[in-house]
């Protein structure tokens, strides 16, 4: 809508794989994908060569402070726990 440039991916291991060849600028990723969760494809994608300059953002219904301290270590800047409404996204992001 804004001339951005969206790529979606339906696992984690494609979630690694679109973060490799795509290249964004910001990641949200849900935890309880098939194939590889969305910690473990965080790990990968902070391996790759910028990975360490990607925003990945936990987009889950884990909510819990256990949660959020698990999606911090896998490398996750933010946690936004899912709700019934979409979450607005600010510019700022």
């Amino acid at each position: 809508m804004e001339a951005y440039e969206v790529c979606t991916a339906a696992d984690g291991e494609e979630a690694v794989e679109r973060a490799r060849t795509f290249g964004p600028q910001i990641i949200f990723m849900d935890l309880a994908m098939p194939r590889l969760d969305g910690l473990e494809a965080a790990r990968r994608i902070r391996t790759l060569p910028n990975g360490k300059h990607m925003r990945i953002v936990a987009l889950t219904g884990w909510g819990q402070e256990a949660d959020r301290h698990r999606t911090r270590d896998a490398g996750m800047d933010d946690h936004l726990t899912k709700t019934g409404e979409s979450p607005t996204l600010c510019r700022a992001c």
